[in-house]
């Protein structure tokens, strides 16, 4: 009887038990469950990242076709790139929108940009001056405003959004000059 006894306690020495294996069990759970959520966080960081670089490309894209084309967009105006479905029939463009503001500004500086400034319409008081106290030369320009965003169910994410500002020449004061 002894010796049965010896030996069953032998056995149960090299097993597991049951709570042992259920502890087992749920630690593996457990790092698989953060494994795959960390996966998910990864695509979904890569996803956001192909949005920005998108994002990006048509924010240049556009700001080079306004710099091209400056008598296309003299006023403020918004748009979708809907257009660049026919031409890029693998990329779905339809989730993008772009909004452009015009505000016409008067630059007034010496023609360098250490004392140049600009003024909108509302701004009043004394224009910058020369040291002799002469009015420094002044011209009418444009500035330019684009943000491009991704709109992927109609909602404005900023973190997923670009905004561009360029100045153009005016294009009425290049018409009364002439």
């Amino acid at each position: 009887m002894n010796l049965n006894f010896a030996s069953h306690i032998r056995h149960r020495e090299s097993g597991f038990t049951l709570l042992e294996l259920v502890a087992a069990l749920a630690l593996f759970a457990f790092i698989i469950i953060e494994i795959l959520a960390d996966r998910e966080d990864s695509i979904e960081l890569s996803a956001d990242a192909r949005v920005i670089q998108t994002v990006r490309y048509l924010a240049a894209a556009k700001m080079d076709e306004i710099a091209n084309f400056p008598d296309k967009f003299e006023d403020s105006q918004s748009g979708t790139f809907d257009e660049l479905d026919e031409e890029a029939p693998y990329q779905d463009f339809k989730s993008y929108a772009w909004e452009m503001e015009v505000e016409r500004v008067l630059a007034v500086g010496a023609g360098d940009s250490n004392t140049d400034r600009l003024f909108n319409d509302e701004d009043e008081g004394d224009f910058p001056s020369d040291a002799e106290g002469n009015a420094l030369a002044s011209r009418y320009v444009r500035r330019v405003v684009l943000i491009v965003r991704f709109e992927p169910n109609g909602e404005f994410d900023p973190a997923l959004s670009v905004k561009l500002q360029t100045y153009l020449p005016d294009l009425e004061q290049d018409q009364e000059q002439q």
